[in-house]
């Protein structure tokens, strides 16, 4: 991620449905998708990294995904649920866009919507998971490196940005309680969020939660929008 300057006004707003549009007349490109995961879960895949590499590791931070009405019983969403043993659980979605400009700088605005159930049994409080976003020209993986699996990007470590997703905000809800939230990188207009894509024009998405709480901790995405821009 780099800084840059503030871009020039944005002259329209094109719904990124698997085609490119042409070059507007303001010499900005914008493309946005819509994930939303009440029908759909839209190709994104889930993952779980920064902790031990043990054949029964997984089962003892009792990592679960699924695909699941939630829990106020109206809409489906994507659940990930892992319980932090290690103070560092990161657990993530990701996607690959295709069909963008080649080795061409993109600006990437996110927002974010999920359930928290804002778990009581975590010892430190729930303001400690942190959300982020980000996207890379490669796709993101956990690796095994030295008995542990981490990320295979630069996502920062807890409440830290890194080179390849910055922090948005954490999974607390206002109450305390069970609520949906919505985090986005919206106002940071002085440093947005910049990838490259590839020579063959992919971008992978990713979205997830680095925990600094010990103790479980269960989100429902419901909705992911991104709005990406490019200067022709």
């Amino acid at each position: 991620m780099k800084a840059m300057g503030r871009l020039p006004i944005l002259a329209f707003l094109l719904v990124f449905a698997g085609c490119m549009s042409d070059a507007d007349t303001s010499g900005i490109t914008i493309f946005s998708q819509n994930f939303d995961f009440s029908a759909d879960q839209h190709d994104w895949q889930h993952g779980f990294s920064e902790y031990p590499a043990g054949p029964d590791d997984s089962t003892f931070y009792e990592l679960k995904y699924g695909y699941v009405v939630e829990p106020t019983g109206t809409t489906k969403s994507i659940m990930l649920s892992g319980n932090n043993r290690s103070t560092n659980l990161f657990m993530y979605l990701k996607r690959k866009l295709d069909g963008l400009a080649p080795n061409t700088l993109y600006t990437l605005t996110f927002n974010v919507s999920l359930f928290s159930d804002a778990d009581a049994t975590l010892v430190a409080p729930t303001d400690n998971v942190f959300l982020k976003v980000g996207a890379t020209g490669i796709e993101p993986k956990s690796v095994i490196d030295k008995d542990r699996y981490v990320m295979n990007i630069d996502k920062g470590v807890q409440s830290e940005s890194g080179d390849d997703m910055i922090t948005i905000g954490n999974v607390a809800t206002p109450t305390g309680t069970y609520s949906q939230i919505t985090r986005t990188n919206s106002a940071n207009l002085n440093s947005p969020f910049e990838v490259k894509t590839n020579s063959r024009g992919e971008i992978w998405l990713i979205v997830g939660t680095d925990s600094g709480a010990t103790g479980k901790t269960t989100l429902y995405y419901s909705k992911i929008f991104v709005t990406l821009s490019a200067a022709n």
